[in-house]
């Protein structure tokens, strides 16, 4: 057994020596490149060497295009477009330039983004502060929904009931739709009745009403922060309660949206990101 296996220990020294040569020979060692490493490098940042740049290139263009949009749900869009559309054509041509691997010419467009991006943060909250940029702004998705919620507002319910009108199926899954295509948005229900009866009884019977809708919006599965019910009892009719033609109009559930999160509340959470140059620590 010795002897056979004899050949192979010596055969394994002789490629060792050899690649031990090559080695010595060319004067490269790993244990010296290995210390030529950063250190911070090789124990704190989580990408390989060889993508080290490439890879903080696109941490910032990241954070780049989040201020970008911040900047534009913070007012941009309402304030200065133009602006807003220049800062995203540049993100993009750093995009191009990072898929490309031009990592070089993407690092000298990110200074220059961010740059653009800081600035366009402080003359936005100069606006804001002294001007009415946003507020003379019609919400344009509100206005194309006042329709549908007129058309809901419109069905009557029967004297004395809270349960809902027929036919008010198709325009209330419309609405579902919508709510669940925009989850920032809120659905304010407000009961409402005639003025016949005790006023106690009509207050009761209004949340009632707004009741309703919204158990049927939330077996739909919009979630209860969605869903605000209000009752006003027979307080704010909208017709004359002499006849019961216009009697009925006052026995209603209105409809109104709202933004969750309005604009002016937007602005006072600006996040502070950090600059391209603190990425990379003074790269």
């Amino acid at each position: 057994m010795n002897h056979l296996n004899a050949p192979k220990p010596q055969k394994w020294f002789g490629i060792t020596l050899l690649g031990m040569s090559l080695l010595i020979s060319s004067g490269c060692s790993v244990l010296d490149s290995v210390r030529r490493q950063p250190v911070d490098a090789l124990q704190t940042y989580p990408y390989p060497l060889h993508q080290e740049k490439a890879n903080r290139v696109g941490d910032a263009l990241r954070i780049a295009q989040l201020r970008i949009e911040q900047l534009n749900l913070s007012g941009g869009g309402d304030c200065i477009p133009g602006r807003i559309y220049r800062l995203q054509q540049l993100a993009y041509r750093v995009h191009r330039e990072h898929l490309s691997g031009l990592n070089q010419d993407a690092l000298h467009n990110l200074r220059l983004l961010d740059q653009q991006i800081n600035d366009t943060e402080h003359g936005l909250r100069y606006l804001q502060t002294r001007t009415t940029c946003i507020e003379n702004k019609p919400n344009r998705t509100l206005l194309a929904m006042q329709p549908l919620l007129n058309e809901l507002m419109d069905y009557r319910f029967a004297t004395d009931s809270a349960r809902m009108p027929q036919q008010m199926d198709e325009p209330l899954q419309a609405l579902v739709r919508w709510l669940k295509e925009h989850p920032v948005y809120r659905i304010n229900l407000t009961g409402h009745t005639d003025s016949r009866g005790k006023e106690a009884n009509n207050a009761k019977l209004a949340m009632q009403r707004a009741t309703t809708i919204a158990n049927y919006l939330r077996k739909e599965e919009i979630p209860e922060y969605q869903i605000q019910i209000d009752g006003q009892g027979e307080h704010n009719p909208i017709a004359s309660n002499a006849q019961e033609p216009s009697r009925s109009k006052n026995r209603r559930v209105a409809f109104r949206l709202e933004l969750l999160l309005e604009r002016s509340s937007r602005r006072q959470q600006v996040k502070h990101w950090p600059a391209v140059t603190d990425l990379w620590g003074g790269y």
